[in-house]
């Protein structure tokens, strides 16, 4: 009924409104047009051949009416004869000698009316020739022609989506060498008419002896560009951290359901290199067994929430039950075997683009670890390397003191959180969470069981039935959340999980990230453009510029202690003010703007030394304090948020912006002068190559 409920929608409410009258025209005319020749086809197929032949040519099946003539053999065909006297009967014809017919009266069968053929037309009436079905196996071998129309449809279109998928996702998906001239290489050639295509085709055919062959018929046309095009930008569309998860769900190496059949063909044709992969799963599969051992769990206690429905929840925070006490493997720090992380000296190339020159990095076991930067400084990309969905140019990449860098993503019991979350669209939630388990084999039991704890945990076990479509952002991130779980892996990584969330729901949900690191102590790998979110989860901060690592530490201790002016600027909201300074004999500094500022407590290098002088916005007073770096201020912009001010201005000569943060209510105006002061224990001082300077 929904179809038909949709149809029938209309514009107008008591009548139709003249948009609905020329929609549903063009509905009818385009439904006309689509449909008319089929229904043309399925008419002319119950034609005899004669009335395929008539002009002008009938929608309808019509063939000439005909009876039976006493004393005479069959059916004759009747016709409307014009007689002398000038009437017109329908009379059967007996027979015809030229321009001549002879017809009968069937009342009258002895007195023959001959009438010339000028004279008459033939009777029609509406007729199905049914004989073109039922005469097929008499006429000519029907089951013959309909087995090769049927295997010659079937093998091409199978033939042809597996040549034209593999091709075409490898020119969507696959990075490599000549990419765009193979793209354009088939492209070009549908320009080629044909009728030149048909001649090498045929040769080719003829040569391979194919000619009174099926296959002859199926071979030319498996591999088509037009073909190779259409599902090349159909699968453009298909995310690419779909792949990637799949990839790390084993969904597309020789491990999991799909491996068993090519672990089946692989025996067959190469049982060295199978043998080795079976091998290889078999191994995999005792480790995690040795490393999942049925011990004691500890119990967990989490933050107290309500039963409230599951749509307030998302927007008012994911609130976890009281207290479980986790009788399954995913949820206790006892049951997952976290690692610690080193890189040396990573490096990685895009043809010859440089984007990571060389990272050194070690993440101790239990660390929450999180990458900060700018967009495009390469966080991300060390992200993939560390998993495995990136291979590194040069260096190497350990997981508890052992080298990966030749493991596979899947192998290397690391989970990922993707941006877009890269559930799969047909499953359900259950599923989404429990496929790379079954993957690895994992015992119908044991997907249950670590499925169920982690729905629990997460709450998401009411909702196990649905689709990422009939989620909301804050469900979805927890059902991603939910298959890393189940995974125990060594090392968590999150890709950006917060991004696609509206403002509020992110606050919450960073927090509750945070709560489950700190329940489950596991290794984390956090990647973020936001500093807040870097300052209010991480034990450790890297922030990075350009693939190099600017500075590493806890969050407070960039805040108050910065390498550079780079980092500087990127920790802390609002950014920390920058204000151009030059070194005087004295040791004092002067602002460049004109008049010496001298501030106590404060040594420059050296005298005459251009430098930059940095203070948060937070540190800035209205209120004179003795000591005090005073700025003065010309307001450009005022933004008052109840409980706080954000007061916007420049420095004299109007070339320096200056943010003022203030708590409470700020009692000024656009064009007002005020002076700042900077009690000279915030300040930060900058050499021209931006690294940080003592102050003392």
């Amino acid at each position: 009924m929904r179809p038909i409920a949709f149809l029938m929608r209309t514009r107008g409410v008591t009548r139709l409104h003249w948009t609905d009258w020329i929609s549903y025209a063009y509905l009818a005319v385009g439904l006309f047009l689509m449909f008319g020749p089929v229904l043309w086809l399925v008419m002319s197929s119950f034609k005899t051949e004669a009335a395929l032949t008539e002009f002008p040519p009938r929608f309808l099946p019509y063939g000439q009416k005909s009876v039976a003539v006493p004393g005479e053999e069959g059916l004759k065909p009747v016709y409307r004869v014009k007689l002398p006297d000038g009437t017109t009967r329908e009379l059967p014809e007996l027979r015809r000698i030229g321009l001549t017919a002879t017809h009968v009266d069937p009342a009258k069968p002895d007195e023959p009316i001959r009438v010339n053929i000028a004279d008459r037309e033939p009777v029609r009436e509406f007729r199905l020739a049914t004989e073109n079905y039922t005469e097929l196996g008499g006429k000519f071998n029907f089951g013959r022609y309909l087995w090769n129309s049927v295997f010659i449809t079937v093998v091409a279109t199978i033939l042809t989506l597996l040549f034209n998928s593999m091709a075409a996702f490898a020119l969507s998906k696959y990075k490599f060498a000549g990419r765009s001239g193979v793209f354009l290489l088939i492209i070009a050639t549908l320009m080629v008419p044909p009728a030149i295509v048909l001649v090498p085709n045929f040769l080719v055919v003829s040569e391979l002896g194919l000619l009174n062959s099926l296959w002859g018929v199926i071979w030319p046309a498996v591999a088509t560009p037009t073909g190779v095009f259409l599902l090349r930008q159909y699968m453009l569309t298909i995310p690419d951290e779909l792949l990637d998860a799949a990839r790390m769900d084993h969904a597309s190496t020789g491990a999991g359901r799909a491996g068993d059949l090519l672990d089946h063909v692989a025996l067959e044709r190469f049982p060295l290199a199978a043998d080795r992969a079976v091998e290889e799963r078999e191994l995999h599969a005792a480790t995690r067994a040795q490393r999942l051992p049925g011990r004691p769990r500890d119990a967990v206690a989490l933050p107290a929430g309500d039963d409230g429905d599951h749509a307030a929840a998302d927007h008012a925070g994911v609130r976890l039950p009281a207290e479980i006490h986790h009788p399954g493997h995913c949820l206790g720090r006892s049951e997952i075997d976290m690692a610690s992380l080193q890189l040396k000296q990573v490096v990685k190339r895009f043809d010859t683009v440089t984007v990571i020159p060389g990272v050194d990095l070690e993440v101790r076991d239990g660390e929450f670890c999180v990458f900060v930067g700018p967009s495009g400084c390469g966080k991300s990309t060390l992200l993939r390397i560390i998993c495995g969905l990136e291979d590194a140019t040069s260096g190497d990449i350990l997981i508890d003191g052992q080298r990966v860098n030749d493991l596979r993503a899947a192998d290397r019991e690391l989970a990922m959180v993707f941006q877009s979350y890269a559930l799969y669209p047909h499953m359900t939630v259950r599923q989404n969470m429990a496929f790379g388990l079954e993957n690895i084999g994992t015992s119908k039991a044991e997907v249950e069981k670590r499925v169920g704890e982690a729905a629990k945990l997460l709450r998401l076990d009411q909702l196990l039935q649905r689709k990422p479509t009939q989620l909301s952002g804050g469900q979805r991130q927890r059902v991603a959340i939910g298959r890393s779980i189940v995974r125990e892996p060594k090392i968590f990584l999150f890709d950006e999980p917060l991004s696609n969330l509206d403002a509020e729901l992110r606050v919450s949900m960073r927090g509750e990230i945070a709560a489950l690191h700190r329940r489950l102590k596991a290794t984390s790998i956090y990647v973020t453009h936001d500093q807040v979110e870097a300052m209010t989860m991480a034990d450790k901060i890297v922030v990075l510029r350009t693939g190099r690592i600017e500075q590493v530490g806890a969050p407070l201790e960039l805040y108050n202690r910065p390498a550079n002016r780079f980092v500087a600027g990127f920790i802390g909201s609002p950014q920390m003010n920058f204000v151009a300074v030059t070194a005087q004999a004295d040791g004092s500094m002067a602002p460049v703007f004109g008049g010496q500022v001298v501030v106590p407590g404060m040594r420059a290098p050296s005298a005459g030394a251009a430098l930059t002088l940095g203070v948060r916005p937070e540190h800035l007073s209205l209120q004179p304090q003795p000591g005090a770096l005073a700025l003065p201020i010309t307001v450009s912009q005022v933004e008052q948020l109840g409980g706080l001010s954000l007061v916007y201005g420049t420095l004299p000569g109007g070339e320096t912006r200056i943010t003022l943060q203030s708590p409470g209510q700020v009692r000024t105006a656009v064009g007002d002068t005020l002076t700042a002061y900077a009690p000279p224990e915030s300040c930060h001082l900058f050499a021209t190559d931006g690294a940080a300077q003592s102050l003392r």
